[in-house]
């Protein structure tokens, strides 16, 4: 018997997740060696879209070239108390959730359920050329099983500490944690594009939310995170290739307040 399409799609998303978040099973690294970001394409047949693929992932992105698209509107996100077990080796510091678990958004009016979130040091994509000191990335698949995926990604810098990492930082590896995922309280305002997964195979047509209003991290959660991570797991930045990236902000005058 063949696989219905919505079957076919959900094995799919599930596949890219997870070939995504085994980085030290599969072999590559961040270094600039035979395993480094430049050589992921060429590691695995299903590794070759981190090579030709033409909406990669992370950008830089400008907020002068971001187009202002107040019809986005606001992020419907609903979190809750949700059981997650922390996978923590070398370049991977990943909480994977239950699957039933309430956690969702709804983006361009599809609903969208969080699946896992991790971390990159240093972040990821740039605002303006800024980088920041943490990166979270929150994984989200399309609740009709198609093979949309979704991706929000959080900034962090040096300041106060914050309570969610403090409640992350305390987990165990592979034990079965009770998390109150209520302490994310993102933001609103963000930016928008179309790119891929950041890690193995490099999955493209990912829809990404930059969060714009930063979380602080203290200094001390910082550091224990990078010494979890065991050194730097952030890609390069790719080119944009022309893609547009779409802003939403309550404020008129954006800029302002860069």
């Amino acid at each position: 018997m063949g696989l219905e399409s919505s079957e076919f799609g959900f094995l799919l998303i599930v596949l890219a997740i997870v070939l995504a978040s085994s980085q030290s099973e599969e072999g590559f690294g961040y270094q600039d060696n035979s395993l480094g970001p430049g050589q992921w394409g060429c590691l695995a047949t299903n590794f070759s879209t981190c090579r030709t693929g033409t909406q990669q992932s992370p950008i830089n992105i400008k907020t002068r070239d971001a187009i202002d698209d107040c019809s986005l509107g606001k992020l419907r996100f609903h979190f809750s108390h949700s059981a997650g077990t922390l996978t923590s080796q070398k370049y991977l510091y990943r909480i994977g959730l239950d699957g039933d678990a309430e956690n969702t958004v709804i983006i361009d009016g599809m609903e969208f359920r969080l699946v896992q979130f991790h971390f990159h040091h240093p972040s990821e994509h740039f605002i303006d050329g800024k980088k920041f000191e943490l990166e979270a990335h929150l994984v989200y698949r399309a609740m009709d099983n198609s093979s949309r995926m979704a991706v929000v990604a959080q900034m962090y810098k040096k300041g106060e500490e914050n309570s969610l990492l403090a409640q992350v930082l305390d987990m165990k590896n592979n034990v079965r944690t009770l998390l109150d995922l209520r302490e994310f309280n993102l933001g609103q305002e963000y930016f928008r594009y179309i790119g891929s997964l950041t890690t193995p195979p490099c999955t493209q047509g990912v829809t990404w939310t930059i969060l714009i209003k930063n979380k602080t991290a203290s200094k001390q959660q910082i550091k224990d995170l990078k010494q979890c991570l065991g050194g730097r797991n952030a890609r390069p930045l790719q080119r944009t290739n022309r893609r547009e990236v779409y802003m939403y902000t309550f404020y008129q005058n954006f800029l302002a307040k860069y």
